[in-house]
């Protein structure tokens, strides 16, 4: 699947190339790990209308996602609002081959004499196959390899990620794994800082958060 080539628009006098240019105008081809590597939406749009909108919400239901979800091809480049949470607890399962453990915030509760009053321990269940996982983390490496997530190679070890933005990319975030961490850097808004730019153009902070 990530070597299924797909339309990035309608449009004509368009040639396909070993690089992407999408614009209104144009339509080239190109394949599904491209797409994912450089943020393209129409191809996944493209290809949930191949594949249908039920077998991708049952998958993201299997993931942990419970937010609400609509149900249209705009669920591809995430029109539903989802939890940093969620999306950070279902890459666990990407860099698990597949195998998901519900998250948790405190892992232990001890008395004095070390008296165990309450436990909580990983409750892994395989949700999707190891093979899929598996090709998921290669496109996924392919963002941080070639794509949009490129800034993370600096961290000197191996890496799987997804960016995202909205229009404009006045809101921004970025979910990934090493091999032993899954972390999630959610919404690092930039919008207000345009608006108060004049006012306070070295001070005003950015909005940010993290969770891993």
């Amino acid at each position: 699947m990530p070597r299924s080539v797909f339309r990035s628009a309608r449009g004509r006098g368009a040639r396909p190339g070993p690089r992407t240019i999408w614009t209104a105008s144009t339509a080239v081809q190109i394949t599904l790990r491209q797409a994912l590597e450089e943020s393209i939406n129409v191809p996944t749009v493209r290809l949930i209308a191949a594949i249908g909108v039920d077998p991708v919400i049952d998958l993201a239901h299997r993931l942990g996602i419970t937010s609400e979800l609509r149900r249209e091809y705009a669920l591809a480049p995430r029109v539903s609002e989802v939890n940093l949470l969620e999306m950070t607890s279902a890459y666990q399962a990407f860099a698990n081959l597949g195998s998901l453990s519900p998250p948790f915030a405190v892992r232990r509760v001890v008395a004095s004499g070390e008296i165990i009053l309450e436990e909580q321990l990983p409750q892994p269940q395989q949700v999707m196959r190891e093979e899929v996982a598996f090709i998921l983390t290669s496109v996924l490496e392919g963002v941080v390899e070639r794509g949009t997530g490129k800034a993370a190679r600096r961290i000197g070890r191996p890496v799987a990620a997804k960016t995202g933005t909205t229009q404009a990319a006045e809101d921004l975030w970025f979910l990934g794994y090493t091999p032993s961490v899954v972390a999630g850097s959610g919404w690092v808004t930039i919008n207000v800082v345009r608006s108060a730019r004049m006012r306070q153009p070295e001070r005003w902070p950015h909005r940010s958060g993290s969770i891993s």
